[in-house]
This record gives C-alpha cells, structure tokens and sequence, in this order.
C-alpha cells in the first residue's frame, strides 16, 4: 500500500542519516564507541505466535554517546523461529520463519545502569513452507522486508574497565503482526 511504502521510504532515509551521523561522528572520535554482541531470545507474540515457536539469535549493537545520559544505537542481527506442524488431513504444513533486523535508536539512562530504550527499522523476514501429502508436496520459501520499532528496558553493569554487561528486554511490534517479546544479554566492549 502507499502508506506502507511511504513508511519505508522515510525509515531508509531515517537509517542513513542516523548511520552517516555514527559514522561522522565516530571518526571524530572512535574510542567512545562501544560494541554489544550477544544472543537473543524472542517470543512471538498475536497470531505470529499462533504459527511459530520461540526464537533464538544474536545481535551486533554499535552505541555512541551524545549526551551525558543518552546514546544513540545501531543494531541488526539474526533471528529464526521454528515453525509449527499444521495437519489438515489430506497434507501437512510446516513452517519456518528468520529475520534480519535492521533498527536504529537510543538508549536513554534514568538512574546508573538503568535506561530506557526506543528503535524503529525494518526486519527482513524469510518464510518458509514445506507441504506433504499427495498432490500438495513441495516447499516454498518468500522474503519480505517489514518495518517496526521497539521500546524495552535495561540494565548495564561493569566487569571491568573495559568491559560491560548489557542485559534488557522489549516488545518489538513489526508490521503485518510479526510481532515479539525480546530478551537479550550482551558483552559491551569498546572499540
């Protein structure tokens, strides 16, 4: 549809400014940029959990501080859900699904280690089915690009010098109801 299509327009524009902005402003001074990897757990949530399991991933997140309380944030990663076994009889279908979010944001720290968050970007989903029985066999498989957002909380602690723990959660609503609860801990390092 239009809107959807204007929606995208705006968020890719959205995305390279913030994207040129880390990167200007990284150059200008690379060691405050910090990297968070770690792995992910997400729980799809309305009729998206009606046909998937709990999926499993990991993250890259880059942050930049921008002020004393606030740090912008680039992450993308991967995500997969297992799919379930739908039986009607004369076939069977079962379904899979992964994504490749793509998300800019902030954090935004309330008290030491404790902040708040906001993202908005797209998810590439991949969908997959595979069919059985009689004429019905065969699998398919489509990509879509879908936008979303998510907010969530969270909550950092030092376990070292130079290295953090970054642990939050957070809905994440994504267009087409493919939306899902995330959880995340990660190893923040920086550069």
């Amino acid at each position: 549809s239009f809107i959807h299509n204007l929606g995208g327009l705006i968020m890719k524009k959205v995305l390279v400014v913030l994207f040129a902005l880390m990167c200007v402003v990284g150059t200008a001074n690379a060691q405050q940029i910090k990297l968070s990897v770690g792995p992910e757990v997400a729980l799809p949530m309305g009729a998206f959990g009606d046909a998937a399991n709990i999926g499993f991933g990991g993250t890259v997140r880059a942050e930049y501080p921008v002020a004393p309380n606030m740090n912008l944030m680039l992450t993308a990663g991967y995500l997969m859900w297992g799919g379930k076994e739908f039986d009607f009889g004369f076939m069977k279908v079962t379904t899979d699904y992964s994504a490749i979010p793509i998300l800019a944001g902030a954090k935004y720290f309330f008290a030491p280690g404790i902040y708040g968050m906001a993202e908005v970007g797209i998810h590439m989903f991949t969908f997959k089915a595979e069919t059985t029985g009689g004429l019905f066999a065969g699998s398919s498989s489509t990509s879509e690009s879908k936008f979303g957002g998510g907010v969530g909380i969270g909550y950092e602690a030092a376990l070292s010098p130079t290295v953090g723990l970054d642990l939050n959660a957070k809905y994440a609503f994504v267009a087409d109801d493919l939306s899902y609860i995330g959880a995340r801990v990660g190893v923040k390092f920086g550069l």
